[in-house]
């Protein structure tokens, strides 16, 4: 950083608020930031929001590497810290991270869940909830109700199983063995599947299915339109969370709100030391919220829109699919890792609706160089603790250079401001491999419909098969290269002629430029193997190779053609050609001179210019200039009087 940044970051003093949180749960994340921010509005403090997913890996087990995250958290540097602990999966790492903030002694809140050693504010799903079922029984006259359950693990879900039983024996109604449907996992198709079993007999449905969520809520709903059964005047359907899509929908979900605002209000004013409270926890009861669902004739003002709203979802998924598409295009069409992290930069810098107008994307620095050559070997981390490089770097909408600073700093010095910002932090895994993390300025874009876990585990996996694309390229080159070179001579072997010679000799072709072919044959090759042995004939054969190098034009090609015999192809004319021959004539000389070897190593040479346009193929064109060769050679030999 330099000393204007420096100076910039100094002059702000914002405080800084760290919230630890998974992404799974939107709607409860974005309910209790809004509920902070409500209160911080009006202070100078960024809200830096780590959003990480647990994920089931292919070898089928838990993988909490994204919570590695935190290990960029330098705690000292931040005023608070809000875990939203009853959604982070990483019950360990939590923690380990609240041992180490208690030590420090910096303010913590820990909701829905109790965290040793910090204020806890907790919520009360039951009495709302009682109420809404009361209201089902009062108002509705419902007496036949059927319940679609959560997982037994999870407090949430067993608190509402257990509020709704109560409510049945304490109005001595009677529930049916074949009405509960628990164990559930919270997906959408379990709660069809409860519905597929309840609503299949339409003179026997229930007065009421109590949704352990308005999810399930949505489900029932969605599947008894599909069959013709009417909601709310064939079947009452209430759910509990009061989630957007259950104010949109039609009809809206009569609903439970677990009042995540306020609780989010509450623990920003802890923090800021605004609340005079002194009892270490705080809890606040449910609220019933009246829909359509149930029966009531009520329309909530989100529903007013409900078509629009259900149109700018429709595109906006259809927009982040497009945005996924183009972004394995990227990769998938790129063979060259420098510029692919080029484009990477001009991608973003067009394509950036759902990371923000202000957005980064952070690699560690080991695996961009990695990245950048694949023959730099990089070994896996689950942490970051060192450097980090912007890879890409969007400021005000514009691409701007990628930079490298200390990860403990967490955002560019560019995207800090007088105003209050949230960043949101997205930590990018590849398998068990820790590669670095984006960033969001301001933009929750990425946390709706669950994009930002799609996001990341396709843009990571993109990273790692480019990697091993690139990988088995090189491979692929070295085979290639050890396949076509004769070992003794170095110069390419036959297959390398038919690989490589022939393609040369067409380009130049295409290219209109004439090629220049030389032939090659050792003298007295016979004689030097009868007389010194094999090991000091392939000793001439190395000698000859090393002259060609030593006097060959750059972009020519020297193929080793039989046991002595050497073959050149090049670009040129006859006055190059002349050329070559005369210095390669010179350079053999001076090396077997040099040596001073027991024996004399010349050779013979031929070549010959052929135009673009000339009609013969390459083997044709090597035959003409070995007769050309070989009339040489007969006239040195007849010098020799050989």
């Amino acid at each position: 950083m330099n000393t204007d940044d420096k100076n910039k970051k100094m002059t702000l003093k914002k405080k800084k608020i760290a919230v630890l949180t998974s992404g799974w749960s939107i709607d409860y994340v974005r309910a209790v930031l809004k509920g902070i921010e409500s209160v911080t509005k009006d202070e100078n403090v960024d809200l830096y929001v780590f959003v990480c997913y647990k994920f089931i890996d292919q070898k089928n087990t838990e993988n909490f590497t994204s919570y590695n995250i935190v290990s960029i958290i330098d705690y000292k540097e931040f005023d608070a810290i809000v875990f939203l602990s009853n959604i982070i999966e990483d019950q360990a790492l939590l923690k380990e991270e609240a041992k180490k903030i208690k030590k420090l002694g910096i303010p913590a809140v820990s909701l829905l869940a109790p965290l040793d050693g910090f204020d806890y504010i907790d919520n009360d799903d039951a009495p709302g909830f009682r109420n809404l079922l009361q209201h089902m029984k009062d108002v509705h006259n419902c007496t036949d109700f059927a319940f679609i359950g959560g997982p037994e693990n999870a407090k949430e879900s067993q608190i509402r199983y257990e509020t709704f039983m109560e409510f049945i024996k304490e109005n001595n109604l009677k529930i049916k063995e074949d009405r509960l449907f628990l164990n559930g996992d919270y997906r959408p198709a379990f709660a069809e599947n409860a519905a597929v079993k309840m609503l299949k007999n339409k003179a026997k449905i229930p007065d009421v299915i109590v949704c352990v969520n308005d999810y399930s809520a949505l489900s029932v709903i969605t599947y008894a339109s599909h069959h013709k059964i009417n909601v709310p005047e064939d079947l009452k359907v209430i759910g509990f969370d009061n989630i957007s899509y259950a104010r949109k929908s039609d009809p809206s979900i009569s609903t439970c709100d677990p009042q995540h605002f306020e609780i989010g209000k509450t623990a920003g004013l802890k923090i800021l030391s605004k609340l005079n409270n002194k009892s270490k926890k705080i809890t606040f009861p449910s609220k019933m919220i009246l829909g359509q669902s149930c029966g009531c004739d009520i329309c909530s003002d989100d529903q007013k829109d409900s078509f629009i709203e259900y149109y700018y979802s429709n595109d906006e998924a259809e927009n982040f699919n497009s945005q996924m598409r183009h972004m394995e295009d990227l990769f998938l069409t790129n063979t060259d890792s420098h510029n692919l992290i080029n484009e990477l930069g001009a991608f973003f810098e067009k394509r950036h609706y759902f990371e923000g107008s202000d957005f980064a994307m952070m690699l560690q620095k080991d695996y961009v160089k990695s990245f950048l050559n694949s023959s730099t070997p990089y070994e896996p981390v689950s942490t970051i603790k060192d450097n980090v490089i912007s890879v890409v770097h969007i400021v005000n909408n514009q691409k701007i250079k990628p930079c490298l600073f200390d990860a403990k700093e967490i955002v560019p010095p560019y995207f800090e401001d007088e105003h209050n910002s949230v960043f949101y932090i997205y930590p990018l895994v590849a398998v068990d491999a820790l590669i670095g993390y984006a960033i969001s300025k301001n933009s929750d874009k990425l946390l709706e419909g669950k994009r930002g876990y799609q996001w990341i585990r396709n843009l990571c996996n993109h990273f790692e098969n480019f990697k091993q694309k690139c990988s088995y390229k090189i491979l692929s080159e070295k085979y290639l290269e050890l396949s076509t070179k004769d070992a003794l001579s170095g110069a390419l072997n036959r297959l390398g002629y038919n690989t490589f010679a022939a393609k040369t000799f067409d380009s130049n072709k295409k290219k209109n430029l004439s090629s220049i072919i030389i032939f090659i044959d050792i003298n007295s090759m016979k004689q030097i193997n009868d007389k010194f042995g094999h090991l000091q004939g392939d000793f001439a054969i190395k000698i000859v190779a090393e002259s060609v190098r030593n006097v060959m034009p750059k972009g020519w090609l020297s193929v080793r053609y039989g046991g002595d015999e050497f073959v050149i192809i090049g670009q040129g004319d006859k006055t190059e050609g002349q050329k070559f021959c005369d210095d390669f004539a010179a350079n053999l000389k001076e090396n077997s001179e040099t040596l001073k070897l027991p024996y004399q190593v010349t050779a013979s040479t031929g070549f010959k210019c052929f135009s673009p346009k000339t009609k013969y193929s390459l083997d044709e064109a090597v035959s003409i200039v070995d007769e050309i060769m070989y009339k040489n050679k007969k006239a040195f030999h007849k010098t020799r009087g050989d």
